[in-house]
């Protein structure tokens, strides 16, 4: 670890030479003094002037060298004149820090609109983008993803700030106006280590040819980049309409999707509906479509309230018509994988993210949403890595650094979590997944007032998404503060009452208010017979097994079914959840099923096991092995670990004072909390 630091700060320091251009400056000098030296041996002795004077010139070369150093460190020569070289500021936490930009890396910026006609913003972006996706797919070339570049839209940095913050070598812009008919498209091409311009060119064309300028523009920044490209062909632009309007629509829809607000996402579905009735043979307003139907569901990741049933039934027809139409279509199979991720069908998210990835491996959004799979999955190392890759790709983009900060933390590097949603909310101030980062981190690190104000904000910023006060209610009962937890839950059952969550977080209140008769009344009227779904289920057993009935959970349990590791690993990966696996294991034991509790036991352990090896740092971890070893009867050791547990942040007393699992330790008086 320590040799790869080392080799990361010395990739840092050779690109900080670079940038300034010490290395060039060093080498013209070095040839400069030679020559001079050369001519100097020859011309002097012709002159007749002193053997040493030779020797002087030499020794004034060398004196001047380490001046001359200094000078090309502190001063730039650029199309402005000379000016003093901006530093550039280097993260002191290792762990979120970019490696050096590869030479042909590139981004691509959005198209300045010269004529102020608003409608022309979108053809404008969505020029830049098309670039950005054919560039994207040649071999040798690294392109920044989307929501990095056009974070820079109304941004006056200069190209050298913009280089630095998304991690590339040179940088596209250009501008567009449309007069009469015709379209004018100015290009250039500009390295950022220095500012200056490698290469520009003007496009005057009509304005129907808007595909061929796209490929004409491509194919003339190949030949600016010197990029071998390997094959027969470089990629062309493939919009996949000749329809123009329907393409504006479909980019249209995008502007919106990308703003990740539930008003923008319906927005979003409003273009794309369109687009396809323009062309219906056009896939990417489909894959459009069902993203947006996914993101606006009451899912976890949701940003909407679509109960999630509903949002599968609407987005995956839409997957299957972009399939059909466009089967190697990346967008398209990216869509699928987050449809089963929604279905809770891991193995066929990854396959299809994977998919998606072989079509084009910079797609930076499937590489995140196969990070949040692999996280489904326990696979945590797998997942940090997929993120950490999207990342660098897409360095300012708010979901994917918060997704690569919430990893930090189940990583538990606190700091280096912190700081990524620091750094996302000064790109996107309002991103509430951020903020929610920041109360999980000022929890894990003690600060429950903290969290609690992180949370709060939250939900000022996204009043209408109850993860937000649910997750407060949860932080204000850990604080022992039961009357404004209640207050917080009845602000989250009035957005969304039927809420995964939500519910969960109605039975918390209960259990730590110890009103089980209402547990039982609540968890009870939620079964609807046959129909029932395996969460409501193993919640009417729990709320059986507070209230002193451990047959009548054992049915409920029984009927759920489901992967009981599942239940316990959910508990430790995600959001807060009762770790259902350790409670069935309790009823078999107290049923007298024995040897199949023990059997749950030892699977839980192996768990815990395999999720610690995979980098877990999680005080819950501590907190379920106290349930484990409790139910086993080694209760000294159990209460060692919810010692434990306080130690590395658990702070849900009120769970410890009604948990099942934990009767033995309440009996012998060795649960000191």
């Amino acid at each position: 670890m320590a040799r790869s630091l080392t080799l990361d700060r010395l990739s840092r320091f050779y690109r900080e030479l670079r940038r300034r251009k010490v290395i060039r400056v060093s080498v013209f000098y070095i040839v400069a003094s030679w020559i001079a030296i050369e001519v100097a041996s020859v011309i002097f002795p012709e002159l007749m002037l002193p053997a040493w004077s030779v020797r002087l010139v030499i020794l004034l070369a060398l004196i001047a060298f380490p001046f001359v150093v200094v000078l090309a460190w502190v001063f730039d020569i650029t199309p402005e004149g000379v000016e003093r070289t901006p530093a550039v500021a280097i993260g002191a936490n290792e762990a979120v820090a970019l490696p050096a930009p590869p030479e042909r890396s590139l981004a691509v910026l959005p198209f300045r609109n010269i004529g102020g006609d608003r409608e022309n913003e979108y053809f404008c972006e969505g020029l830049a983008e098309d670039l950005l996706i054919v560039l994207s797919r040649v071999e040798g070339l690294r392109v920044a993803a989307r929501s990095s570049a056009f974070a820079f839209r109304d941004d006056t940095s200069d190209v050298r700030t913009i280089g630095e913050k998304l991690n590339v070598a040179n940088v596209l812009e250009g501008s567009v106006r449309k007069s009469n008919g015709r379209l004018r498209i100015a290009v250039r091409l500009v390295d950022t280590a220095d500012g200056f311009q490698r290469w520009t060119e003007v496009f005057d064309r009509e304005q129907g040819d808007i595909f061929e300028i796209q490929d004409e523009i491509s194919h003339a920044v190949f030949d600016a980049l010197d990029v071998e490209v390997y094959g027969a062909k470089r990629p062309r632009v493939v919009p996949g309409t000749r329809d123009v309007e329907a393409y504006n629509l479909y980019l249209m829809g995008r502007h919106q999707f990308h703003k990740r607000t539930e008003e923008s996402l319906r927005s979003a579905l409003r273009f794309f509906e369109q687009a396809t009735e323009r062309d219906p043979g056009f896939a990417l307003p489909y894959t459009g479509l069902a993203d947006s139907y996914s993101l606006l569901s009451a899912s976890g990741e949701g940003y909407g309230q679509i109960p999630v049933e509903e949002a599968i039934a609407h987005a995956a027809p839409l997957v299957e018509k972009a399939l059909e139409l466009d089967p190697h279509l990346a967008e398209a199979h990216a869509s699928r994988g987050f449809l089963d991720r929604l279905r809770e069908d891991s193995a066929g998210a990854e396959r299809a993210l994977r998919r998606a990835l072989e079509l084009n491996p910079d797609y930076s959004t499937a590489r995140s949403w196969l990070g949040l799979t692999l996280m489904d999955l326990g696979r945590l190392r797998e997942a940090r890595a997929e993120f950490q890759r999207a990342w660098e790709a897409d360095p300012l983009s708010p979901i994917i650094g918060s997704n690569l900060g919430y990893a930090l933390l189940k990583a538990g590097e606190i700091e280096a979590a912190r700081e990524l949603f620091q750094r996302v909310m000064e790109i996107a101030p309002e991103f509430t997944v951020a903020h929610a980062g920041m109360a999980q981190a000022e929890r894990r690190s003690g600060h429950l007032d903290r969290a609690e104000d992180w949370w709060e904000r939250a939900s000022r910023i996204n009043p209408h998404r109850a993860y937000y006060p649910a997750n407060l209610a949860l932080l204000q009962l850990d604080r022992e503060n039961l009357p404004a937890a209640e207050q917080s839950l009845l602000r989250a059952e009035a957005i969304a009452p039927n809420d995964a969550l939500v519910v969960r977080t109605r039975m918390a209140v209960l259990i730590a208010a110890e009103r089980d008769a209402e547990l039982l009344s609540f968890t009870e009227g939620r079964l609807e017979g046959e129909r029932s779904s395996a969460e409501t289920l193993v919640n009417a057993a729990l709320a059986q097994l507070i209230s002193g009935q451990p047959k009548k959970a054992l049915r409920y349990y029984e009927r759920a079914g489901g992967n009981h590791q599942q239940w316990v690993s959910d508990a430790l990966i995600w959001s807060w959840r009762f770790p259902h696996g350790l409670y069935y294991a309790d009823v078999l034991l107290r049923s007298g099923a024995r040897e199949r509790g023990i059997a749950l036991l030892d699977d839980a352990e192996r768990l815990f096991d395999r999720l610690e090896g995979e980098g877990l740092v999680n005080a819950d971890l501590d907190y379920q092995r106290a349930l484990v070893l409790s139910l086993r009867g080694r209760y000294d050791a159990a209460a060692a670990a919810v010692q434990r547990a306080k130690e590395g942040g658990w702070h849900a007393r009120w769970q410890a004072r009604r948990d099942p699992a934990l009767a033995g330790l309440r009996e012998r008086n060795l649960l000191n909390l």
